[in-house]
């Protein structure tokens, strides 16, 4: 059980890894000025999730 646990650790920090990296280097800025949001705010998500 201990095993399966660090596995989806890992998983999820990569997923959360990728998305960070998206977010900052832009690719989803149209997302967010869909949204509504600033776009310092594509910065500090991106941040955020690093």
């Amino acid at each position: 059980m201990h095993i399966i646990i660090i596995i989806l650790q890992i998983v999820v920090g990569i997923f959360f890894l990728m998305t960070g990296v998206k977010i900052l280097s832009g690719t989803m800025s149209q997302e967010f000025e869909r949204l509504g949001y600033p776009k310092i705010f594509n910065q500090i998500t991106g941040i955020f999730n690093l």
